[in-house]
């Protein structure tokens, strides 16, 4: 398991050629923060680059996926642009993972996949 300063963890189980990744702080109903976002990009980027792996599921512990964005982060001073900036990050790995073999020089971004 890996987990930020802040408490947010993001724990991992391999069976064969599947990787789980779990959204691990279920007592904030797995809300993200900033560096939720970052240790989420982290474990993406690491499945990404593994070719062992075929399948990612990602899941919640607890009683939820996610609640969305902590709250508390965004009352902090700068938490929403904090927020901001690490949102699009993890969900551009996300898109870009199913696209790995099909990539080129032609459409080298996530998204373009």
């Amino acid at each position: 398991m890996s987990e930020s300063a802040s408490g947010y963890a993001v724990s991992v189980e391999d069976h064969d050629n599947v990787r789980v990744l779990f959204l691990d702080r279920p007592t904030k109903l797995n809300a993200f923060t900033p560096e939720g976002y970052r240790t989420l990009k982290a474990h993406l980027d690491a499945l990404s680059a593994d070719p062992g792996v075929a399948v990612c599921v990602l899941t919640g512990r607890g009683r939820a996926f996610s609640a969305g964005v902590d709250l508390n982060e965004m009352r902090r001073p700068g938490g929403s642009a904090e927020l901001g900036v690490d949102f699009d990050p993890p969900w551009w790995a996300i898109a870009g993972t199913g696209c790995r073999e099909a990539r080129s020089s032609a459409s080298p971004s996530p998204g373009s996949c």
